[in-house]
């Protein structure tokens, strides 16, 4: 398995980067106006992940938002030692990762259940 690629430092954004139809499909750019969804290109890349890998680790460093474009996420935490599944989703849009109110260390891990590809913001 690769290196968590939300960890601070970075991925190696890979493949085509995300287009402007394809975002639109998702509902959280669904209504972006088209000097919104141009600065998110430009801001963004596309990571390609086999089914298994973790885009976050809890308590290591994250400093990105991770949004599905297609695949599955399952998103969990360590509670008395065992791994605890608390989300997951499939749908494009589904999210998860660092935002400016939260700590600058993940909180969850957060892995796909089939390859996928993320939008890192």
């Amino acid at each position: 398995m690769s290196e968590p690629v939300g960890q601070a430092g970075g991925p190696t954004v890979s493949g085509e980067p995300a287009t402007a139809a394809e975002l639109r499909r998702t509902f959280l750019f669904e209504t972006f106006s088209a000097e919104q969804m141009d600065w998110l290109i430009a801001h963004s890349g596309v990571v390609a992940l086999a089914e298994g890998e973790s885009f976050l680790v809890e308590e290591e460093p994250v400093d990105a938002l991770f949004v599905l474009l297609d695949g599955a996420i399952q998103v969990g935490r360590t509670v008395a030692g065992r791994e605890l599944a608390m989300a997951g989703g499939d749908t494009p849009g589904t999210w998860a990762g660092w935002l400016p109110i939260f700590p600058d260390v993940s909180q969850v891990t957060a892995r796909t259940t089939r390859p996928s590809r993320l939008l890192r913001i």
